[in-house]
């Protein structure tokens, strides 16, 4: 008879999701992520070999990526992460809108995004998180737009507060003018 195959690893979804997610940021100077990678010895996040990774069984639950100085814009592709649990990502100088996570956010129920500089609104997605208890978006100053607390599907506990969510987001500046028409010809 032959040997029982050897247990699968971390699904291929959520092994793909991180290494992208690492490979889009702009900087990791503390080098924290350095463990994650596509190389044959270390590609199995659910290997306990890389850090700030929790799972359950093959599947990634948990990112606990605070305080990293990580640098760069959220990218879609943390929505693959179907059974993340938990995703905290605050403290870092993560720029730019707040993605949509629709089909991670089944199990989603602490997010962390508090003390970057992200812009834009809250994606309505995130109000039909039904598992959600905790959400901390606090001094994010850039955020802005339409915010209705009652509107979540669940009771959440919220901090939104050095945000502008809940009112209008600035116009936007308006374009630069041309250069006069003498600098142009020369």
């Amino acid at each position: 008879a032959s040997p029982p195959p050897a247990p699968p690893g971390t699904y291929w979804r959520d092994t793909h999701a991180l290494i992208e997610f690492k490979q889009g940021l702009e900087a990791d100077p503390m080098g924290s992520l350095d463990a994650w990678g596509p190389e044959p010895w270390r590609k199995d996040p659910c290997s306990g070999n890389w850090p700030y990774v929790r799972c359950s069984g093959m599947a990634v639950i948990a990112l606990y990526l605070s305080d990293l100085q990580l640098r760069g814009t959220l990218p879609l592709v943390l929505r693959d992460l179907h059974a993340l649990e938990v995703l905290q990502l605050n403290n870092n100088n993560f720029t730019g809108s707040i993605p949509v996570l629709t089909t991670a956010t089944s199990e989603l129920k602490y997010l962390w995004l508090h003390d970057n500089q992200l812009t834009g609104t809250l994606p309505s997605d995130y109000y039909n998180i039904s598992k959600l208890v905790e959400l901390r978006m606090m001094r994010n100053p850039l955020l802005c737009g339409e915010f209705d607390q009652s509107a979540f599907r669940s009771r959440v506990e919220l901090d939104i507060s050095g945000t502008r969510l809940g009112q209008n987001c600035p116009a936007p500046p308006p374009p630069s003018p041309p250069p006069p028409a003498d600098l142009l010809e020369l």
